[in-house]
């Protein structure tokens, strides 16, 4: 058994592979993010901050996630559903299950440069800006493809688009 494997385990639910849910009740939600992507390389001690620091959301279509000019303190990874990106009321993309966002204003320490609103039912992961700075972004960069991403996204906003209100 490999060491990752034995944290997966101590963040399972007692009971959770042999449990059957009782006729009619849901299955309870994973309490910890998934080892997928740009957790999949987090240390055993990095995954661990970000598990406690994660928090799981069902959102409902329509919603508005946050809002363009907010303060960023949150990473999101989109489990299933979808949302907008909208920037200056122009919709920017569309992201589905496994996409990630609130990257940007966080490695640049500045606003959100766009309104995330879901499309659909949603289940996110959010991550507090401590927990992502301790240990996602180092990832976040160092992934050629989630680097890529999150620099294109940098580099795409218009300038000023993460200052704060009073440096504008």
């Amino acid at each position: 058994m490999r060491a990752d494997d034995d944290a997966d385990e101590f963040f399972q639910f007692e009971g959770a592979a042999s449990a059957q849910p009782a006729a009619g009740d849901a299955p309870e939600p994973p309490r910890v993010p998934p080892r997928l992507g740009l957790l999949a390389e987090l240390t055993i001690p990095e995954f661990d901050e970000v598990a406690r620091a994660a928090k799981l959301s069902h959102v409902l279509a329509d919603t508005v996630v946050f809002t363009q000019g907010n303060h960023a303190d949150r990473f999101f990874i989109l489990v299933d559903g979808s949302v907008e990106v909208i920037r200056d009321s122009e919709s920017l993309a569309t992201l589905g299950p496994g996409a990630f966002f609130g990257e940007s204003a966080l490695l640049v320490g500045g606003r959100r440069s766009a309104t995330i609103q879901t499309l659909t039912e949603c289940t996110l992961w959010s991550i507090s800006y401590v927990a992502f700075d301790g240990a996602v972004s180092h990832h976040l960069m160092a992934d050629p493809a989630a680097g890529a991403e999150a620099t294109r996204r940098i580099d795409g906003a218009p300038p000023g688009a993460f200052d704060h209100p009073s440096e504008g």
